[in-house]
Parts: C-alpha cells; structure tokens; sequence
C-alpha cells in the first residue's frame, strides 16, 4: 500500500508540477515552479493525528541526508517541504533543522537547483542547515558550491540567524519557542580544531539558552564516534553546560544515545544529553521515501514526542514491517518514534 501512495503520489506531481514561479529569499537563484496547492493536497494526514501540537506543544521538524531526492527523486523533497509550509500552524512548527548532505555530488548545479526550490518552500519559516560530505566534495572540504547556494548572503535573512563562521560553513540561530529559549548551533563536514573552538566558543556566548549541537558527522554506523564526533564530544559537548542536544545524519541508522554529565564535579550529575542519529537515505529504493523526523516539545508534560513520518506516503515509522527490518541498514522501530524527558527542565 506505501509503494502504491508513492507510485500515486508521484504520477500526481508530474502531472501538475506548474504552479507558480518562486525566488528564494537571499538567493539570485529564481526556482522552478513549487508543487501546486492542489496537488499538496493529497499528502494531508488526517486530522486529528499524533503530529498536531495540542495543549501549548510545538514542533522543531528535522531532514537529513537529501542527496538522493536531489540527484534523482526531487519531487519527494519538494512535497516535504510543501507539508512543512501548509502544515506550520497545525504542528505549531518553530523551527526546521537540515543536518547535511543536499545534494549527492557538489558538482552539479541541477542538483542544488532542487535544494533550492525544496528550501523555498519553508523561506518564511527560521531554518537552518550545515554541508555534508557531499556537499563538499568529502575530505577536500571543498565549499565553494555550498557557500553559492547556502552561504551567509543567502541565509542571512533570517530573522533568528545569528552569526556566521566562514560563509555559513558554521552558523548559529536564536529561536524562543515556548518558554524555551534556544540556541541551534551548526558546523559543515570536516571540521579542524578552529571550527570546534568557534562552535564552542557560541555555547560560551550564550549560557542562558538551551544548546542543541547541529552537525553531519558525529557517529559512525556502530554508535562509536567518527573522528569528527570525538572531537565534538571531548572539545563541546563535555564543556559546554549549557548543551543538551546533538542532532547528526551521515550514517545509515536511527538512533538515540544519552549521556550524563557531572558540571560542577561535585559527584552528582547535572546534565543530560540526548545524542540523536536519523538518516533514512537507504529507507527504500528511492532515497528516503520522504521520512523525517519530528521533535514535539511539550513542556507542560515534561517531555519531547519523537515522531517519523513521510508526508509523502502518509505513514508513520518505516521500519515497522517485516519486508523493511529485512533490508540492509534497517533499524529498530523503537528508535524512529519514543518520548523521551526534556533535559533543561
């Protein structure tokens, strides 16, 4: 049934992809026509359901991992993106989190084209991304392609953008959602010892807000650290009180580790981080089959509803059938969707 939505879905975008022409905002870059309001339609869950913010919930929305949908599946990352704009007031959505790899080779400018227009449809909405492997050419660090298309001219409207670290290939937003107020750190592929002192030293500026740490590179497949994550965790996420969460894509599964920390060194701890992974470029044959994940802050409950779903096939969870946990890289369901306790309170 998911693969006859998808065969649907996508028949249904082919057929009535011109809508209306749309300039991202910061960018001289005039995309191709968004999906129409009338195709969105079809990809509307069903009201009520678990991802409408109710009771003073909100919502922080997180991709990762596009590059497939920009070398061969666009239009899945396009009605993504469309379920973020149309849907924003009913997952009362703050904010939206891309943790790297747009596009799949750096090199083709087709493939930013369609980050761009998928990105156009959440312009109005604060958002921020890092690079990815590849969008920088892996090890050579190559950002010049990056800085073109996302680089600090063409993010900086934001409102909650805050600064900028070698033309976007670091960042930092100031986002106040809730009583919360939040402080969404970001770092591109293959940092050096300069990069994670400028990331630290932005948790250091700003000890009053709630730290969430935004990168690509941070656990390997197997849940030990990647160079990168080690050189993260030693350097920021053990010295910066301040930080509870470290979102990162790369690698081909779901996961959620904790770890606590003793701040004061006085023997008890004080801190907990919640290290998520979520990557569902290999979910499928076709790059992902639009499933992303939601973070539903409640803060009067005390807790973070942790949420899958692709808009695409209006399904929630991938791995929760038998032909799914039988394909490579498959995951643990109950590392998709869970509540967890949030750690600032």
């Amino acid at each position: 049934m998911k693969y006859l939505r998808l065969f649907l879905c996508a028949l249904l975008v082919c057929l009535f992809s011109a809508a209306c022409s749309t300039e991202w905002a910061g960018s001289s870059f005039v995309a191709s026509p968004l999906p129409s309001a009338s195709l969105y339609q079809i990809t509307v869950t069903p009201k009520p359901d678990a991802l409408t913010a109710q009771n003073g919930a909100y919502t922080i929305a997180w991709m990762s991992d596009t590059q497939y949908y920009c070398r061969s599946y666009p239009d899945t990352f396009y009605v993504m993106t469309a379920f973020l704009r149309n849907e924003e007031k009913r997952l009362n959505l703050k904010y939206v989190i891309h943790t790297g790899d747009l596009v799949n080779s750096c090199n083709e400018d087709a493939q930013w084209e369609s980050a761009v227009r998928a990105m156009a449809s959440i312009a109005q909405i604060p958002a921020g991304v890092c690079a990815g492997n590849h969008d920088v050419r892996h090890s050579d660090a190559d950002y010049q392609y990056f800085s073109r298309y996302f680089g600090e001219s063409q993010c900086d409207y934001r409102a909650c953008y805050g600064g900028s670290y070698e033309d976007n290939r670091g960042h930092y937003d100031l986002i106040d959602a809730g009583n919360t107020r939040y402080l969404f750190v970001y770092m591109g592929y293959a940092p050096d010892e300069r990069c994670v002192r400028w990331v630290k030293e932005v948790f250091d500026s700003h000890p009053d807000r709630v730290g969430v740490l935004c990168v690509h590179d941070y656990f390997k497949t197997d849940l030990t650290f990647s160079d990168s994550g080690a050189l993260f965790y030693e350097k920021v996420v053990r010295r910066c009180p301040n930080l509870y969460l470290v979102l990162c894509g790369h690698r081909y599964t779901m996961a959620n580790e904790i770890v606590e920390f003793d701040d004061n060194k006085d023997g008890t701890m004080d801190r907990t981080v919640c290290q998520m992974m979520c990557n569902y470029q290999v979910a499928g044959s076709e790059g992902g089959s639009g499933y992303m994940r939601f973070l539903q802050v409640d803060e009067a409950a005390g807790v973070i509803r942790v949420y899958a779903y692709s808009p695409l096939l209006r399904d929630y969870v991938y791995y929760d059938t038998k032909a799914h946990r039988e394909e490579p890289y498959a995951s643990d369901p109950a590392q998709e969707q869970f509540t967890l306790s949030i750690p600032w309170q």
